[in-house]
């Protein structure tokens, strides 16, 4: 406010000497500039004439020329500021240095709206002023020198500038059919018109307008020439579900960015809008690819898909199932039409029991169980083409498994629990065949699967070999498994087993799990398991049991690296700030026409092409370098400049918590590798797509991470929640409110809104004044 309202008083206190009797300039010249023209005609009325245009008498005149003239001087600073908040590069290069101490660069975004909207009313009252005093003066004729069509033209171009970007009922937003590109082309040409009309109204505009204007558009041609990159190599990558695409491009020369600014793009070989410049936040880290890869596991058969899996064999409890094949009572109990043929085998590995408490052990270490029944349909039989073949056609003749039937039942000892996963369709003897197994794996993020069932050499090892030459670890049960004679077990387990898996007993198989290397293994799975560590399937703790945030802050403190006594020795004071990654990253979610283009043009077409870029820019978020500790409430796609101002900062440099609301599991998924950065994320996940438990533990394995599958209660109070105890933690006093934390603490902490949303915004504006907690905001409005 005082970066608009000290300029705009200087050029008040300018205009108001004419309007002042001659003279009175020498009472106190260190206010007034200039001489007074205020005094009496030959008929005693009051006057002013300096000259012809602004003639007047009376007091009703006086008033109106007053009012014209101090309204034309405010608007000359407006005008300033309104050509000056937009010129970017200088912006960019001034708001590191001291004078960001005395100039807001930072909000310069908001300051330029604000000043334009006053800019507009000024210029419409000094005009209808100037109109009604012609008509009072009956020199109406007036309205058609140059002075009053220029006046008239500047009037009509500077209410349609601002128009062209209002909202509410009347503004240029509440028109469906007027997209953004439309509003901004008539924005920039009407400028353009005001520019024109200005310079030829009076010689004082003439000056300034030169100035002004003249020092924006250098500005501009520098950025059009020197800040504008040709990107000839660029990785695209769509993601599924209309998630939306990221784009990655290495950093040109010069290329002077920082993470959590912006930049505005142009893709010449879109269909449409390839003309077009959108502005998108950017983050300056490349570990998206682990959240593209846990994306892209969803799309079944891809290249992409078996190249971007772990080569060790070493399992992750999150990332192992058990797949229990057939566990059915067709086999496992007496009664059932085949048990007699593996009973024998059955008895002498005691498979069934071994397998249980293998189970219970695997699910209690957060390993997912998936159950894998085959069912045939009494008349329609099997769906596979060989159904008249071989075992099958045995197995459709016996009428084994029928649907419906107790033999197709799961035997009750391993009858699924309530997290289990029970695969449907298996009319077949591979797993994989006829069934969404695959997309089920993937979607659990899993890289290591432990077989077990019947029979051996049929069904356990075609889904065997089918799992092995999917990229997948596989770990065969040579005691879990069970076939209808010893010799059959044996050529199996000795054998093929070995082949295309790693055989163990049930016994191994939990070592394993638990962390341990079984003694038995040979030097070939020694060395495949010499990097497993017991720690690598601890969590750090289990978010998901904690429902209360307090209870949460507090074991995330105890639990990750932030400790209290270590805050002041900041590592990242070593290294470079800016310019720190090679590579630059933006995210764009389909949201609008040009956005929606970019997501199918990318995901019909080659993914590497040549784009412009033009930036970087200053964010708004720049203020959080004055702050030590830092809250960032995002929603949506908002997360992107949030991660921007989380990357900026490494480490212990700020203490740096988030609150984000997402509706989209892709995009939670997708960002949650970038999390990392961030001491403390509270997520409020609204989709309608369930996130089971297991893949909940997987998101929160950090342990700095609190999911929760509903809408806040209010965004505020989990803010107000984060404050109070964060600093009851940092400094051993216990708060329960805001305004128990002593003023000078509260100096340290700001708040970031980055999000599309008014009311939020509003909502933490108020909550800040109320607090006393600086705020900052962006609403996508560049």
């Amino acid at each position: 406010m005082t970066f608009i309202a000290i300029p705009v008083s200087i050029s008040i206190i300018y205009a108001l000497a004419i309007l002042l009797p001659p003279g009175f300039r020498d009472k106190v010249p260190f206010l007034l500039w200039t001489d007074g023209a205020l005094s009496p005609n030959k008929d005693g009325i009051i006057s002013l004439c300096p000259r012809e245009s602004i003639c007047s008498e009376g007091v009703l005149q006086i008033c109106l020329i007053g009012i014209a003239r101090l309204s034309a001087f405010a608007t000359y600073t407006l005008m300033a500021q309104t050509f000056l908040t937009k010129m970017h590069c200088t912006i960019h290069a001034l708001s590191t240095s001291f004078i960001g101490t005395v100039v807001p660069f930072s909000r310069l975004h908001h300051v330029h709206p604000k000043v334009g909207f006053w800019y507009a009313i000024l210029a419409s009252l000094h005009t209808i002023t100037h109109c009604v005093r012609w008509i009072l003066r009956e020199e109406i004729r007036l309205t058609g020198s140059q002075a009053g069509i220029t006046g008239i033209i500047g009037f009509l171009s500077i209410v349609g500038t601002v128009w062209s970007m209002s909202g509410g009922r009347l503004g240029a937003k509440s028109i469906n059919k007027m997209k953004f590109e439309d509003r901004l082309a008539i924005h920039f040409w009407l400028m353009m018109l005001l520019i024109t009309a200005l310079f030829f109204h009076t010689r004082r505009c003439r000056i300034l307008t030169s100035i002004f204007a003249g020092l924006w558009l250098l500005d501009y041609i520098y950025g059009f020439v020197f800040k504008t990159y040709r990107l000839d190599l660029v990785e695209f990558s769509p993601l599924p579900n209309d998630s939306g695409v990221q784009m990655l491009w290495r950093n040109p020369p010069s290329f002077n960015a920082n993470s959590g600014e912006y930049v505005k793009v142009q893709l010449p070989w879109l269909q449409e809008g390839g003309g077009e410049w959108h502005p998108f936040s950017l983050y300056l880290q490349e570990a998206t690819s682990a959240g593209l890869d846990e994306v892209l596991k969803i799309q079944d058969g891809t290249e992409h898909e078996y190249l971007s899996r772990t080569a060790r064999i070493a399992p992750k409890p999150t990332n192992t199932a058990i797949l229990l094949v057939e566990f059915q009572n067709e086999y496992t109990t007496e009664g059932g039409k085949l048990h007699h043929c593996v009973k024998g085998i059955m008895e002498s590995t005691q498979m069934l029991s071994k397998t249980h408490e293998l189970v219970n052990f695997a699910r209690s270490q957060g390993v997912h169980i998936i159950h894998i029944p085959v069912v045939f349909d009494e008349h329609n039989g099997s769906k596979n083409p060989n159904k008249n073949l071989g075992v099958l056609k045995n197995h459709l003749n016996g009428k084994y498994f029928l649907r419906g039937s107790w033999n197709a039942e799961i035997v009750d000892s391993h009858r699924p629990k309530i997290d289990d996963v029970v695969i449907h369709g298996k009319s077949g003897f591979d797993c994989f065949v006829g069934t969404d197994l695959q997309k089920k794996l993937d979607a659990l993020g899993i890289t290591t699967i432990i077989l077990g069932g019947f029979v051996t050499n049929c069904c356990v090892e075609s889904t065997m070999r089918t799992g092995y030459e999917k990229g997948f670890n596989v770990i065969t049960l040579t005691d879990g498994t069970a076939c209808t004679s010893e010799q059959e077990q044996l050529v199996s387990t000795q054998h093929s087993f070995k082949m295309f898996s790693t055989p163990m007993t049930c016994k191994e198989t939990m070592q394993i799990i638990e962390g341990t290397i079984p003694d038995r293994l040979s030097q070939e799975y020694q060395e495949a398991f010499s990097d497993l560590k017991r720690e690598d399937f601890e969590e750090a703790f289990d978010s998901l049991a904690y429902t209360n945030l307090k209870h949460f802050i507090y074991h995330a403190f105890e639990s990750t690296e932030i400790k209290v006594d270590s805050l002041f020795i900041i590592e990242e004071a070593r290294e470079q700030i800016r310019s720190q990654s090679n590579t630059t990253q933006i995210f764009m979610v389909p949201a609008g026409d040009w956005t929606n283009e970019v997501y199918n043009e990318v995901s019909s077409r080659t993914q590497l092409r040549s784009c412009w870029v033009r930036g970087p820019y200053v964010s708004p978020y720049s203020v959080a370098g004055d702050f030590s500790n830092l809250v960032l409430v995002a929603t949506g796609i908002g997360i992107t400049p949030a991660l921007g101002v989380i990357g900026q900062y490494k480490g212990l440099s700020r203490l740096k918590t988030l609150v984000w609301s997402t509706r989209s599991l892709r995009m939670l998924e997708f960002f949650e590798p970038l999390l990392d950065d961030c001491h403390l994320s509270v997520i409020y996940y609204t989709g309608t797509e369930h996130i089971s438990n297991a893949k909940a533990r997987r998101l929160t394995s950090s342990g700095k991470i609190f999911l929760k599958q509903s809408r806040p209660d209010s965004l505020t109070a989990t803010v107000s929640t984060l404050i109070t105890s964060t600093e009851s933690l940092l400094t051993g006093s216990p708060y329960h409110r805001i305004d128990q934390i002593p003023h000078k603490s509260r100096e340290l902490w700001c708040m970031f809104y980055c999000g599309g949303s008014k009311r939020i915004r509003d909502e933490f504006r108020d909550f800040s004044e109320k607090k006393n907690i600086k705020f900052e905001h962006e609403l996508f409005d560049w």
